[in-house]
């Protein structure tokens, strides 16, 4: 039986969705996590500060060079900040 060949819009449309899927799950993973360290008495805010350091050591040690690692934490915060309602896309300066 031969396979239909996919267009390159239906394999990027599946890599978003296998993407979204994986985010969605890791960030369960983390909140369980972030749950049980506050179950066994750490402060949330030491939580969030132990995070936020492992995760700007992990892509700098991730990407090749700094601002590779750089712009994916700016991507990050600003796609937080959008979620949340801190900025606009109208604000946002696209390079």
């Amino acid at each position: 039986m031969a396979r239909k060949k996919q267009s390159k819009k239906e394999m990027m449309e599946k890599m978003e969705i296998r993407r979204s899927e994986n985010e969605f799950q890791m960030s369960q993973e983390l909140e369980r996590l972030i749950r049980s360290w506050a179950r066994k008495g750490i402060p949330f805010s030491h939580s969030v500060e132990v995070m936020t350091d492992f995760t700007m050591n992990f892509a700098f040690s991730i990407h090749p060079t700094p601002m590779e690692a750089n712009h994916e934490i700016m991507k990050a915060v600003t796609r937080e900040m959008l979620h949340q309602g801190e900025i606009k896309e109208s604000e946002i300066k696209l390079n």
